[in-house]
């Protein structure tokens, strides 16, 4: 009897803490506070769906399991009967999605991400108590891909319903692009390699998490590969610089549309959709002694800001519909930053297309803009380099199954007045 008395004593006195560890990531940032609404001076971020391991003790001490932070907060609850320090381990690694289906990570090296070696920071807490704590890893090369690569896909995810369905999974590397030998690119493998030097550019990140994004809906970015063939015979409108385009190149309409829906979601990504207001910086080096330089030489001066929303001579990033009062016209080619206007526009502006009163006064919600990509790409009939304008235009003008009826007088109507209709 005085046994049973004793050990219920001691379990009585074993005290249950309850930790709640909200993560953040540390960022750098150099294209930011020019006008766009998200994290202009912040150093840092919400760590969104971070994987995190924790121990008692040290790091290597008793371990009391691995957790991911909550997408929208970043933060997650720890229970224990210590109250000792304890190690957090937190990862370049996050899950989001809404089932936790989309899997980030991020590398310093394409060496450690073929062994998937996936970098940690150690982290000591020492809450003495139960309570809310903040911790942040340290800023660099890898927390800047991590953090800014998982915004981009969230941000655009969480707004879209439904969501992203099924396991997807993105890697992000502090590498040249592997395929091409120069600059950024996306595989539809779902790796992202971005320039060393880049990852401080979040336009940039998003840009290519953007390709990522229209990968996942339609299956690839392209149909039928990337062949830019942006030789245009006007000099405002040529690009022979890294990746052999660039955002006012004329190109084929199917490489144009690529590139210039992966410039919109990045837009998306960092601007708030509930107004047309948008600000976007590109982030390619063209410099002024460049074979291309003069013909950048105004966006260059206005440190590469351009104004998604509207287009005037004289304006940041200059007039919309640039193919048409810039280009000499062909049929089959369009502008990447055309397209970047065009989608911003339909997807945002409300009581009036292209500064006209309309009927079609209602955007098209993100879900709906995806699942339009998602049904062309399901339905092609013949897709061609120069046909991507055709092509989703069939969609959305026969093919009633889509269901987006309501939007063909909208989608016509900023089609031709941001120059994609070719």
């Amino acid at each position: 009897m005085l046994l049973a008395f004793s050990l219920w004593l001691i379990a009585s006195d074993a005290k249950a803490y309850s930790f709640t560890f909200c993560m953040r990531w540390a960022i750098q940032h150099t294209d930011s506070n020019i006008g766009e609404d998200y994290y202009l001076t912040d150093t840092i971020m919400k760590a969104r769906g971070a994987k995190v391991d924790v121990f008692q003790g040290p790091n290597g001490g008793v371990f009391l399991g691995t957790f991911y932070a909550n997408e929208t907060n970043g933060c997650f609850t720890v229970n224990s009967t210590s109250n000792a320090a304890l190690t957090l381990n937190m990862y370049a690694e996050s899950r989001i999605g809404g089932s936790n289906n989309i899997t980030i990570k991020a590398f310093p090296s394409i060496a450690a991400m073929n062994s998937n070696t996936v970098p940690f920071w150690s982290i000591a807490a020492n809450p003495g108590g139960s309570g809310t704590f903040y911790y942040n890893n340290t800023a660099g090369v890898v927390s800047n891909l991590i953090a800014w690569g998982t915004f981009s896909a969230y941000w655009v995810d969480q707004a879209t319903s439904p969501r992203l369905s099924g396991t997807r999974t993105m890697r992000l590397v502090s590498a040249i692009c592997a395929p091409t030998g120069e600059g950024s690119c996306m595989t539809d493998v779902g790796i992202g390699y971005i320039q060393p030097g880049a990852e401080q550019k979040k336009f940039l990140v998003g840009h290519e998490v953007g390709h990522w994004t229209h990968s996942q809906w339609m299956g690839s970015t392209s149909p039928v590969g990337l062949d830019y063939s942006p030789n245009s015979s006007d000099p405002d409108c040529a690009f022979s610089g890294v990746g052999d385009h660039a955002l006012r190149s004329k190109e084929y309409a199917n490489e144009a549309f690529v590139e210039g829906f992966a410039q919109y979601l990045s837009t998306l990504a960092y601007n708030n959709y509930a107004q047309t207001d948008a600000w976007f910086k590109y982030y390619k080096n063209i410099a002024a002694g460049d074979t291309d330089g003069p013909a950048y030489a105004d966006l260059r001066n206005d440190n590469w800001k351009v104004n998604v929303e509207d287009g005037f001579f004289g304006d940041w990033g200059g007039p919309s519909n640039w193919q048409e009062n810039m280009c000499f016209w062909t049929d089959g080619r369009s502008v990447e930053m055309d397209w970047q206007r065009f989608y911003w526009d339909y997807r945002t502006n409300t009581g009036h297309c292209c500064d006209v009163p309309c009927s079609a006064a209602t955007p098209p919600t993100h879900y709906q803009i995806f699942r339009h990509l998602e049904y062309t790409f399901d339905t092609p009939e013949q897709w061609g380099h120069s046909t991507a304008w055709d092509q989703f235009a069939d969609t959305i003008n026969n093919h009633p199954a889509l269901g987006q009826s309501s939007l063909v007088s909208r989608w016509n109507l900023f089609s031709n007045c941001n120059g994609i209709d070719q």
